[in-house]
């Protein structure tokens, strides 16, 4: 019967299935045989004239499975189940079972018993990784630490100490060791110090004049170069992280500062209508652009500066960051034509020439401080109402559009501070794509940020063209500034002249030799007298 059900079972379940289930019909039939044995065992040690139906009784009370059977043929079914379930018991030894799984390869190479993991198999797995990660260099990352540098030459001998045990610590100075000798007084000097001692303190053991002459040579000496070297995108963002930055999309409008305003113009992002950036004339014939706080209010971080450069022959602006480091230089090139038509932008289109007149070009050129060009924007006449941005790449002929400028509005001079609604100003794009010359994106260094402060400054300028068609926005601000310079020096020349004069009214002029020659010898160290010796005369 065992043996049909454990082919059914085998049919029904599976290989893997029936040997499991075989397994467990072997422990319960080898259970049940055990049990048969101990009341064989003991009805065979009570005593040998015990009846048939004693027998039949000690069968009864090992199996309560069969107790509606009568007595008789129980006896006869006994020798059949002990049959059945000796048979079971060497069937279930007969199941192979891999003894070799314990071995570690073995357990690795099949990694299962009976459809589970092992949990041998899983401390192999762990041991073998923990071996592994011992060996594993660390992978490198850009939070890593720099290497420790090498020490310099003198710094061993700066750094030469000793530890001492401090006696008078203020926890002793409150418990009254200053009254008490035996606390006050120092231990002799037996054997070093211990990590039990009340406070342990490192004392420098070099003499003043070592100390002072090893400084100095520290000081004038090469420096160790720290290796590996710090990468120049690293040095850029260490650097660019002083100041503030601004988050720009693609689409920008410029707005002048709205007559009865805060005297503040706005970059402002046309998809979203937030002010990125606001704009004031600096009073250095240039621009300030500021970012807004949440702590100190709006316009009142600063981000860039574009002041004009005093010179003779030449227009030159400089765009220095929020500390005060020049990033660009803006340089603007101005053309004139004798004979144009009106309003005609180019020769190459179609104008009326019979109102010829003359015509004037401005350009900007964004440079490099070493004055390599940047970036240039597209020669304009006023009124103008396109502008174009484009980079230049050294060696390429064909120039990559930076950003397109269109006018929004019409307007001359500074009519465009109405603030009217529509609101007039100038929408800048930049294409979606970027060139590879864009660096430290949304910073001042940023050609996007250049060209959008520059664009403002020809807004600015435009303000104030004069009937020549020259702009003259800033002119007063640079001729106050020379004013002010050549102020300040004849004010310093003539408090100088002032000075002589007096001392030479009250007669300083000996009390004040007297107190330079005392004060001389004072300062001035002090040189050895040297006696001369008389000359030797020859006597014959």
């Amino acid at each position: 019967m065992l043996a049909i059900t454990f082919v059914f079972l085998a049919a029904l379940l599976g290989p893997a299935d029936a040997k499991s289930a075989l397994r467990s019909h072997a422990a319960v039939a080898s259970q049940q045989v055990g049990a048969l044995r101990e009341a064989r065992n003991s009805s065979n040690s009570s005593s040998s004239s015990a009846s048939s139906s004693s027998k039949v009784q000690a069968w009864n009370s090992s199996n309560s499975s069969s107790s509606s059977a009568s007595s008789s043929s129980k006896v006869q079914e006994v020798p059949e189940q002990i049959a059945a379930w000796k048979q079971a018991e060497e069937n279930a030894n007969a199941v192979p079972v891999n003894e070799s799984l314990h071995n570690i390869s073995n357990v690795l190479a099949n990694g299962l018993v009976d459809g589970q993991i092992t949990a041998q198999y899983w401390q192999t797995v762990e041991r073998k990784l923990a071996a592994a990660g011992m060996v594993t260099p660390k992978p490198k990352s850009v939070n890593d630490q720099p290497p420790t540098p090498k020490p310099d030459p003198y710094q061993k001998i700066l750094g030469a100490s000793k530890t001492v045990v401090v006696e008078d610590t203020p926890e002793l100075a409150a418990e009254g060791a200053d009254d008490n000798y035996e606390l006050a007084t120092p231990k002799p000097p037996i054997a070093p110090p211990s990590e039990d001692e009340d406070d342990i303190r490192t004392v420098g053991v070099l003499p003043y004049q070592m100390l002072l002459g090893a400084k100095l040579l520290e000081d004038m000496s090469e420096k160790n170069t720290p290796s590996p070297l710090p990468s120049q995108a690293l040095v850029d963002e260490t650097f660019n992280s002083q100041c503030p930055m601004i988050m720009m999309s693609n689409d920008i409008f410029i707005t002048p500062p709205c007559d009865g305003g805060d005297g503040n113009g706005a970059w402002t992002d046309l998809n979203s209508d937030r002010i990125i950036t606001r704009w004031r004339p600096n009073g250095k014939a240039g621009l300030s652009y500021d970012v807004d706080s949440a702590v100190t209010g709006p316009g009142s971080v600063p981000f860039a500066s574009l002041n004009e450069k005093m010179t003779m022959n030449e227009n030159i602006f400089e765009l220095y960051n929020c500390v005060g480091v020049k990033r660009y230089t803006v340089q603007e090139t101005i053309v004139k034509v004798e004979h144009m038509g009106q309003r005609a932008q180019s020769t190459g289109v179609a104008h009326d020439v019979g109102q010829a007149a003359n015509a004037i070009f401005y350009q900007y050129l964004i440079k490099h401080p070493n004055g390599s060009i940047a970036a240039k924007s597209s020669q304009y006449r006023l009124p103008e109402t396109e502008v174009n941005f484009t980079t230049t790449v050294p060696g390429q002929i064909e120039q990559p559009l930076l950003a397109a400028a269109k006018r929004r509005g019409n307007w001359d001079g500074d009519s465009w501070r109405q603030c009217k609604i529509p609101q007039a100003g100038w929408a800048l794009h930049f294409p979606a794509e970027k060139g590879q010359t864009l660096i430290s994106i949304s910073t001042v260094q940023d050609l996007q940020v250049a060209a959008t402060a520059v664009l403002t400054l020809m807004a600015y300028r435009e303000e104030h063209v004069g009937s020549d068609g020259f702009e003259h926005a800033g002119e007063m601000d640079l001729y106050w500034s020379m004013f002010k310079t050549v102020l300040w020096i004849a004010l310093v020349m003539l408090l100088l002249a002032v000075c002589i004069f007096v001392c030479q009214r009250c007669k300083f002029e000996m009390k004040l030799k007297k107190v330079l020659l005392r004060l001389e010898a004072i300062i001035m160290p002090k040189s050895p007298l040297t006696v001369r010796e008389p000359p030797l005369k020859a006597s014959w």
